[in-house]
């Protein structure tokens, strides 16, 4: 019994939305069923324009909207910092620009494994991620990200998209 597609890529979807569904669309993920193979990740969300903070959080858990998802996912327990960085936190995504967001190279995001993000939440913040490059506390928490603007959980997907 296989639990992998025949390919072996293992695929993931979340649909995002905002409270009144103003901000709304779809991010994929998709990654080899090989060790140290990166996630591609893609997301086109309607009603944004300009940078926002984007992250995977702890939960998938929406039962208080997207305020009980939790923090920026951080299993190595490591500091805020830019995307850029060699030692930024697993859920940390940088900023989604006027609703697309392309990487096709993470090596941090993962879907399968301790790290796995599949049955978490994601979510647009209202400001973008300044990389933990103010001295105040809100950048060294989460970049000054301020609150989620829409949000979804990620699921695990068999095929195509």
């Amino acid at each position: 019994f296989n639990l992998f597609p025949a390919d072996d890529v293992i695929r993931a979807i979340s649909q995002i939305r905002s409270e009144y569904d103003d901000v709304k669309g779809v991010v994929t993920f998709h990654q080899q069923h090989t060790a140290n193979s990166p996630c591609t990740i893609r997301a086109n969300i309607t009603g944004l324009s300009g940078e926002h903070g984007f992250a995977i959080l702890d939960w998938g858990n929406m039962v208080s909207g997207c305020y009980s998802l939790g923090n920026t996912f951080n299993p190595d327990r490591v500091s805020h910092a830019p995307f850029e960085h060699a030692l930024h936190r697993v859920g940390t995504l940088g900023n989604i620009i006027d609703g697309q967001y392309e990487d096709e190279n993470n090596r941090y995001v993962t879907l399968y494994g301790r790290n796995s993000v599949i049955g978490r939440g994601i979510a647009v913040f209202e400001n973008p991620d300044d990389g933990a490059t103010k001295n105040t506390a809100a950048s060294r928490f989460n970049g000054d990200v301020g609150a989620p603007i829409a949000c979804g959980i990620i699921g695990r997907v068999g095929g195509e998209f």
